[in-house]
């Protein structure tokens, strides 16, 4: 079995692993690399039209954005993907292109991406499948809904790709699986791979983002909280909804704007992925928490209905202010003083979510419509980190917990975070293990 790195080594983003076995090629996610500039895994139409198929491992567009131009590239294959996957894949790749013609960007075409759903193959949790002689199983990597790791097995050698894993129970998904059939090779992701990512207890998390709601609704005050439409969006809505039912917060109006209202649908049309809590919640009629008392959509393009309430709560797309309505929600909130923006989720380089967090008071925001405007920023900005990704601590859990595995790689994380991981691994677990280059082979 053959391994080469074509993206998301020592890197978050453009996540794009090759496998060759059997003499077959087998791509592991397919993604793009978003930020300042866009990347793009590696791969030239020479190898694109040699690829047998595509595994992938969720929607998010790191992992699944560089699709349709593996179509474009001349790409034949199937994309293998879970429901929920496909779904969102639907939603975030239209979004992708629909942002990218407006900023210039290189894009792919509406029919190639047209073709690369349709030739989605729908997998399910642990049913083995068999393409090109090479059995392929999808596992929950507990990262978001429908996200999987991966597992081959040629009939002589088997890999485990894990995606990107969160092995702790969330407010919506139970945590990654690791009651898998014994592997000689995890490829494994290390966004939070140093020994100093440790991430406080999702209640704690949840009661801060309570508390600093509260501090500002008390000052008259809106809070802004961009984020990501799949998952941490419904994670933010459902916690509130919860702190709003117990009585810590009061009852104010809250308003969901963006992708994040057709991800929640989507989230709903395929509640059987989600923990058993949640799905016995939607059969509850009642207590459906995809169908709040305490959220709306927004009844006017211009946002008036939301801003004429002082304490109101706004959960907007995209998660890092790079597009979407959290922008235009930002130029409106970010001059006053009594107002906060929380941001939640992972903010990278180059992005206006992460000049926020690092304290630029005078940032420059693009509309809708490609205008640019300069933004001082007054109303105070918070961190609370929602994470998605396993830490440091249960990274080392889900390797000590997987089968006994022969051979380590570390991908999907900072140069220093993936390599230290991959050391301490090495030296727990008395394994070979390895952070790769970009575009470096593997023999195993």
């Amino acid at each position: 079995m053959e391994i080469q790195f074509l993206g998301s080594a020592k890197e978050v983003g453009r996540s794009a692993v090759l496998v060759e076995t059997k003499g077959k090629k087998i791509l592991l996610d397919s993604g793009v690399k978003l930020g300042s500039g866009e990347e793009f895994p590696d791969i030239n139409k020479k190898l694109a039209k040699k690829i047998d198929y595509v595994a992938i491992s969720h929607a998010h567009l790191d992992h699944s954005g560089f699709a349709p131009f593996l179509v474009e590239k001349g790409f034949k294959g199937k994309f293998l993907v879970t429901k929920p996957t496909r779904d969102l894949m639907q939603l975030l790749l239209a979004d992708y292109r629909k942002i990218g013609k407006m900023k210039g960007k290189q894009i792919f075409s509406e029919s190639a991406m047209k073709k690369a759903l349709k030739r989605t193959e729908l997998i399910k949790f642990r049913d083995p499948q068999k393409f090109g002689g090479i059995e392929t199983t999808f596992f929950n990597s507990g990262h978001i809904i429908g996200s999987s790791s991966i597992r081959l097995d040629d009939g002589r050698r088997s890999l485990l790709y894990s995606g990107d894993l969160n092995y702790r129970e969330t407010t919506l998904l139970p945590p990654a699986d690791t009651d898998i059939p014994e592997t000689d090779v995890v490829i494994m992701e290390s966004t939070y791979g140093s020994k100093e990512d440790r991430l406080e207890s999702l209640k704690k998390t949840q009661r801060r983002l309570a508390e600093k709601v509260k501090e500002t609704m008390k000052r008259n005050g809106k809070t802004l909280i961009p984020v990501f439409a799949v998952g941490r969006g419904q994670e933010i809505m459902i916690t509130l909804q919860n702190y709003i039912e117990s009585g810590f917060l009061p009852k104010t109006k809250g308003f969901t704007d963006g992708m994040v209202n057709k991800a929640t649908r989507i989230h709903r049309q395929n509640s059987k992925w989600l923990k058993e809590e949640i799905i016995n919640r939607i059969l509850s009629a009642a207590d459906d928490p995809f169908e709040s008392d305490y959220f709306e959509i927004p009844s006017t393009r211009n946002k008036r209905n939301v801003l004429k309430y002082p304490d109101s709560v706004i959960l907007a797309t995209s998660g890092m202010l790079t597009g979407g309505p959290s922008v235009g929600y930002l130029e409106e909130l970010a001059g006053d003083k009594k107002n906060r923006v929380i941001l939640v989720g992972y903010q990278v380089e180059g992005t206006l979510g992460r000049e926020l967090l690092d304290g630029v008071q005078k940032v420059v925001v693009t509309d809708e419509k490609g205008n640019q405007k300069k933004l001082d920023v007054k109303c105070d900005v918070e961190n609370i980190h929602f994470s998605a990704h396993a830490d440091y601590q249960q990274l080392m859990q889900y390797a000590q917990d997987l089968p006994d595995f022969k051979q380590l790689f570390t991908v999907h994380g900072e140069a220093s975070k993936t390599v230290e991981l991959a050391e301490t691994l090495a030296d727990k677990l008395d394994i070979s293990a390895k952070s790769p280059s970009l575009d470096e082979w593997a023999v195993v």
